[in-house]
């Protein structure tokens, strides 16, 4: 079992993170989750602010540290990564969004929408996942999630959001690199 401290980029990363059922699916892929920690938004993931979030997680005795953001903001991976520097030993990103990977998971999306629902292609939305979310909570008759943290929530405690499911979409290939990273982890 390889030990893992993640800094989430915000707080729907982090939420993600600490849920049992997360948890469970990472140690089924050989990864003991020993902290997390919120870095508070995208901004504060950057070379000058990364040091005491990377330093206090090795507090907890990772054998690896490992930053989960989103490339949003960034035009492409290799941006966002030298963005926010080579102190951690990992940085894992979503394309655009973290949300994607919540549109990817179509099981657990249908329990929210139904069961026609389906999104062909949740990293290459219109506009930024979270607004696609917003406007498909629309269409189904549902009022749009209050915040980004409550909708992350609701999808991983009440609906049963897997990061696995996910992986399965064929256009969500940062949510399965995700996957395939933590995984190669424990092969070493």
């Amino acid at each position: 079992m390889v030990k893992v401290a993640f800094i989430g980029g915000g707080e729907s990363e982090s939420i993600f993170l600490k849920n049992l059922r997360i948890k469970e699916e990472l140690k089924s892929l050989g990864i003991e989750i020993v902290k997390v920690l919120n870095a508070r938004g995208e901004n504060n993931l950057d070379a000058s602010n990364i040091s005491p979030l990377v330093e206090e997680c090795r507090l907890y005795s990772p054998d690896v540290d490992i930053v989960l953001a989103d490339a949003e903001n960034d035009p492409c991976f290799t941006t966002a990564k030298r963005r926010i520097g080579e102190q951690p030993d990992k940085i894992l990103l979503a394309r655009k969004a973290f949300e994607a990977w919540l549109l990817a998971d179509t099981v657990a999306m249908r329990k929210k929408f139904g069961a026609s629902f389906s999104y062909p292609t949740p990293e290459n939305t219109p506009t930024l996942p979270w607004e696609e979310i917003k406007r498909v909570s629309k269409l189904h008759n549902k009022n749009p999630p209050s915040s980004k943290p409550a909708f992350t929530r609701e999808m991983v405690d009440r609906h049963g959001f897997s990061l696995l499911s996910a992986t399965n979409h064929p256009y969500c290939p940062s949510a399965k690199y995700f996957v395939d990273t933590v995984r190669s982890l424990s092969r070493k």
